[in-house]
């Protein structure tokens, strides 16, 4: 593979509500498209109507219609895919502990920092690089806020600018992609924080703009992720081509 990209974030990088179409051309499998299988630990053609890592079975997937425009516009390039996201969790279970970043403290007693998800998925990263020949990543894409609706601004800000540190303390200077909420007033607090980020170095912010939801105002519809996977990619190319 010449690109490898990480994905993790709540429910929307999982592909919850948006089904795949077995008509829709956009859906079907692309044998430069490659996914993690975290069952059997070990790379495989990427499928949507099959797991791609914690992709639930005919769930759609955005990273995919990422993968999708990048093999479109590097017809020659074969990329790898390695999903690994937690539904309905806040941003707290991938911020690491540390007594040396003080961070704004949640509104919830119960809301306490652990950085689980982190450290599971820089496992899971681990894992996947160890059966390819590449020992790096060239990306991630994040997709996470929903959870964090009722905290402040300063809440999710710090801790994603420290996430943002913390995976580039272990993988190096990669780009890190995040992805617009649905928006809505319940959204807007960290639409806002994510729009601000790319004055950051190698961060872009995907649009969510005329996306269509499932009809809870949350969840991506399949129309939506395909629509989300192109706005990832266009921002990951404007990264490359201008840093």
């Amino acid at each position: 593979m010449d690109r490898i990209f990480f994905v993790t974030g709540q429910s929307n990088s999982q592909g919850v509500g948006g089904t795949v179409n077995p008509f829709d051309d956009r859906d079907q499998i692309d044998s430069r498209i490659y996914s993690w299988n975290m069952r059997e630990s070990k790379w495989e053609t990427a499928n949507l109507f099959a797991e791609i890592g914690s992709k639930p079975v005919s769930n759609q997937c955005f990273a995919f219609h990422f993968a999708k425009a990048y093999v479109q516009r590097y017809p020659t390039h074969r990329v790898g895919l390695i999903v690994c996201g937690f539904p309905s969790t806040s941003i707290a279970a991938w911020t690491v502990p540390s007594n040396q970043v003080p961070l704004p403290p949640s509104v919830h007693f119960n809301k306490i920092d652990t950085g689980m998800f982190f450290w599971n998925s820089l496992q899971t990263i681990y894992n996947a690089l160890q059966c390819h020949q590449n020992n790096h990543i060239d990306g991630i894409l994040w997709h996470q806020g929903e959870n964090d609706c009722d905290e402040t601004y300063e809440y999710y800000y710090f801790r994603i600018m420290y996430i943002i540190n913390c995976y580039r303390h272990y993988l190096g200077m990669i780009p890190f992609i995040v992805g617009e909420l649905l928006d809505s007033w319940v959204t807007n607090k960290q639409n806002v924080v994510l729009r601000h980020l790319p004055v950051y170095p190698l961060v872009r912010c995907a649009r969510s703009g005329q996306c269509q939801d499932t009809g809870d105002g949350v969840h991506l519809s399949a129309e939506g992720h395909r629509w989300m996977g192109q706005e990832y990619f266009n921002q990951y190319q404007s990264l490359i081509i201008f840093n």
